[in-house]
């Protein structure tokens, strides 16, 4: 039974509730209350929205009749019973309409909840709301989550808020990427539910699921984290946590750059050598930049320091910013002068990278800073499948490739 007192609720619940933020999500394992939550988010955002209708959106259709239906069913007749319910309101049973049909809908005195399923984006489209809320929003592809975006614009809508929740799904996802990634802002409202919270179920729950699934099904649904895929992948093994610490520009030292020339975005990489060790302390993502910019911006950000550039060798013979020369050359116009290897076959490339992270002796040389947040998500996701597609975006990687192989080379001078 969903609890009807605020105090009952478990902490993250109601710090989600409680957020003020237009763009929300609670995050967590099995059993940490998600669709109780999203059940009085949804009663609490369409009681501020008075005479305005809401979205709520599943995965599936069967989810909808399934699981939401019969939990609500029980939410309101609790409702219908309670006289103390805080500032929910109490509830009598002529005043709502439950409408299970092929559009099921809520008709409550003071607004319509509309529920839908993803399975199908482009049919969400409709009249505009006031509250949208993605139940397992992982499950949905990300033109779920821009179509429903775009109807949250009523115009009489006295607080326009769009929440999610659920359980997480693969690592470099929509979804991992809007609450931890490249994509979250600083309006947004995160919460991650804890296994160590949960109260409400058997103390031989997590248990039994521990012993019944493999590792990283039990750490994705039972702890609430992300999976990463495992097939395909380039750099991950030997990728591990163990290549991520703390990397700092060292004034004096000289900055290794790394640099990609595909205009949008424009993408390189800055670090130090180490001895024998590569520690890659910043990233760039730059949107509509060149060449031109890049040099801009790298005398910019480490005034006086010594450069050495090891750049993709298509720029020798092709330039980014519309004029006269190759992107080599307007480099070198910038006081950078760039250098360059011909990789003849790309898995030359991943295998001089893979090498630096864990040679074949057991020994890390590559480090990466934590706040190259585009580049570990690049490095933990990328696959040989997804390399080759247009469009793909895996510009960070190629920026580090280029000065791994071109700098160290680890695998020939091994």
């Amino acid at each position: 039974m969903l609890p009807l007192r605020r105090s009952d609720l478990y902490e993250h619940q109601r710090a989600w509730l409680d957020n003020r933020a237009f763009w929300s999500a609670m995050i967590g394992p099995y059993g940490c209350g998600k669709t109780g939550a999203a059940i009085l988010y949804a009663w609490e955002r369409s009681r501020i929205n008075w005479g305005r209708r809401g979205l709520w959106v599943e995965p599936t259709y069967g989810m909808i009749q399934d699981i939401v239906l019969p939990e609500l069913e029980e939410f309101l007749d609790a409702m219908e019973m309670s006289e103390a319910t805080g500032t929910r309101g109490a509830l009598k049973a002529d005043e709502y309409r439950l409408v299970r049909s092929q559009r099921p809908q809520l008709e409550l005195p003071w607004g319509v909840w509309m529920f839908r399923s993803g399975e199908i984006p482009r049919r969400l489209k409709g009249p505009t709301v006031a509250w949208a809320l993605l139940d397992e929003a992982d499950q949905m592809d990300v033109l779920v989550e821009q179509i429903v975006l775009s109807r949250v614009r009523d115009p009489r809508a006295q607080f326009h808020c769009f929440g999610h929740v659920g359980t997480p799904e693969v690592y470099g996802s929509w979804l991992h990427d809007r609450c931890e990634g490249e994509q979250r802002q600083k309006t947004d409202c995160v919460v991650r539910a804890r296994q160590e919270d949960v109260k409400g179920l058997p103390p031989e729950y997590y248990g039994r699921m521990k012993t019944s699934y493999d590792e990283a099904a039990y750490e994705q649904y039972g702890l609430g984290l992300w999976r990463l895929k495992t097939e395909g992948l380039i750099y991950c093994p030997p990728f591990s946590e163990e290549n991520i610490k703390p990397c700092q520009y060292e004034q004096g030292r000289t900055v290794l750059v790394g640099m990609d020339f595909n205009v949008d975005p424009f993408s390189f990489v800055c670090g130090h050598q180490v001895e024998r060790e590569l520690r890659i302390f910043r990233q760039y993502r730059i949107r509509g930049a060149n060449s031109r910019t890049a040099a801009e911006t790298l005398k910019r950000d480490f005034p006086g320091a010594a450069f050495e550039l090891w750049i993709d060798a298509a720029g020798t013979a092709r330039h980014t910013d519309g004029v006269s020369g190759t992107d080599a050359d307007i480099l070198r116009s910038s006081g950078l002068d760039p250098n360059w290897t011909r990789i003849g076959r790309v898995s030359n490339r991943y295998n001089s990278t893979r090498a630096m992270l864990l040679s074949a002796a057991g020994e890390r040389r590559l480090f990466i800073d934590p706040s190259c947040v585009q580049l570990i998500r690049e490095i933990r996701t990328l696959t040989y499948e997804e390399s080759v597609k247009a469009g793909a975006d895996n510009h960070s990687t190629s920026a580090l490739d280029y000065l791994v192989l071109g700098k160290f080379d680890p695998i020939r001078r091994a």
